[in-house]
């Protein structure tokens, strides 16, 4: 049985990893999402995420669910019928 933190994918994992699965650069992703590359790199380290009116569109652009980035079991499933 998986205890609460092993069953967590950060946020900054999924967004690095659905952007690499579309093909998008760090620059082209802030450039669909209308924000600075600098702004994608900080959500991509962990060093910030992105607030709660940007998921649509993240989750949009990035053609993922908007509960992979509220129910992190939601997004490990997704991500692994990915690979």
């Amino acid at each position: 049985m998986m205890t609460r933190s092993e069953d967590k994918i950060p946020i900054h994992t999924i967004i690095r990893n659905r952007r690499k699965i579309k093909g998008y650069t760090q620059k082209a992703l802030a450039e669909a999402l209308n924000v600075s590359d600098k702004t994608v790199s900080k959500w991509e380290t962990g060093r910030g995420e992105p607030d709660v009116t940007m998921v649509k569109r993240l989750s949009m652009v990035l053609d993922i669910p908007i509960e992979a980035f509220f129910s992190r079991k939601h997004a490990r499933g997704f991500l692994s019928a990915l690979q």
